[in-house]
């Protein structure tokens, strides 16, 4: 997967005239190894930070009206100014009262945002040593912030970015990119996103922790206490990049030259068969790997599957349930226990459409109908209720 998607990467590099490639944290890390056994000397390559949090102290660039998104600029600045410390106040009770609380102070905070964003291209500039257009890689986007970032630091008109797929919005228009798999409107899609999109999570990350900030030169920020989970995961991680890099030494030593491509379909076919055909191997290795499946980074759950003991099964019966719903891979026992717990799933999901799925915690969808009246829609289906 790596290895098309990087091949495909410097492919359209080349087309684009893209001189010099940067690789984001963390879904860039392997995929820079893998770049960079590439017999190419076009390019000038990079592993560089360009966090969400990055672009909200930097470009004042946050959901308004989250007030987990404000606070954290809030907090930020008000670190680096006592005078601001000393006006801020103790708790805030709304997004709307922290945003007005911004909007009252703007002049402060705006200036200090300034100084990070200069901060920041200076560390940028140290990364593209070449004349003419920069790429951007990352996994996946949604509302492109590493890549307003970089925009914002050397000009829109020079950024392109590279993606495996892209979540279309109202601003896809405003930026260049290009997209490995289609383009779809669901993180769920197996046509371009596979049918487990954790599991592409975990192939493109890097062996270190969750980033939260990065320093005046460019070193990450990580939190103070790393959770057993993140760190099993870690030290697996770095087995398997090495082995990504090994795969595509490999191929440059058998092939030397020769332009050898895993095409995107291919590839996506490949992972598919995987994830819907493991083998015992796979279950039990994986069932060690948890992954967090919030932004903050504080619940981890099973990537695939669950093999707990039965000392942890009676301690804690009701983890047990629902890491066992949460699994991907489940045990035949498992199997049985999730769909007589959730048999049958009753959607809205807008105002003129209903869905009723059976087994909706099947391991992919079987079959499905759906049926209109005027502007009203009725689904029925059985199996993945995310298909």
């Amino acid at each position: 997967m790596a290895y098309g998607f990087a091949r495909w990467i410097e492919k359209q590099a080349q087309y684009n005239h893209t001189p010099n490639i940067l690789f984001a944290a963390r879904d860039g890390y392997t995929l820079k190894r893998v770049f960079d056994t590439f017999p190419n000397t076009d390019f000038s390559t990079a592993y560089v930070y360009a966090l969400r949090f990055l672009n909200r102290i930097c470009r004042l660039d946050y959901n308004k009206q989250s007030l987990e998104q404000a606070l954290a600029v809030i907090t930020h600045f008000t670190q680096k100014s006592p005078t601001l410390a000393k006006q801020t106040p103790r708790a805030f009770s709304s997004a709307q009262q922290a945003q007005a609380f911004i909007q009252d102070h703007f002049d402060i905070i705006s200036a200090m945002a300034q100084q990070e964003l200069n901060n920041y291209r200076q560390y940028i500039l140290l990364h593209t040593p070449r004349e003419g257009q920069v790429g951007i890689v990352d996994s996946v986007t949604y509302s492109f912030s590493a890549q307003k970032l970089i925009e914002t630091c050397i000009g829109k008109d020079k950024v392109c970015g590279y993606y495996w797929s892209v979540l279309p919005s109202g601003m896809s228009d405003a930026h260049h990119f290009e997209h490995f798999l289609p383009m779809s409107d669901h993180i769920e899609d197996h046509r371009s996103f596979t049918h487990h999109w954790d599991f592409m999570e975990f192939l493109f990350t890097a062996p270190q922790p969750p980033i939260k900030n990065i320093t005046a030169d460019g070193h990450p920020i990580h939190a103070a206490s790393i959770p057993t989970q993140e760190q099993d995961r870690i030290k697996a991680y770095q087995k398997l990049s090495d082995g990504c890099v090994y795969f595509a030494s490999e191929v440059r030593r058998i092939f030397g030259t020769h332009d050898i491509f895993l095409f995107n379909t291919f590839c996506l076919n490949w992972v598919n068969w995987f994830l819907l055909h493991p083998n015992k191997q796979d279950t039990q290795e994986m069932a060690h790997i948890f992954h967090a499946s919030d932004t903050s980074h504080r619940e981890y759950v099973p990537l695939f599957s669950y093999h707990p003991t039965l000392a942890e099964i009676f301690k804690n019966p009701k983890q047990y349930i629902s890491f066992t719903k949460q699994a991907y891979w489940k045990t035949p026992f498992q199997f049985v226990l999730t769909h007589l717990l959730s048999p049958v799933s009753v959607e809205k999901l807008n105002g003129t459409k209903w869905g009723i799925c059976f087994f909706p915690r099947a391991r992919k969808q079987y079959a499905r109908l759906g049926i209109s009246f005027g502007k009203k829609w009725y689904g029925l289906s059985w199996g993945r209720r995310k298909d």
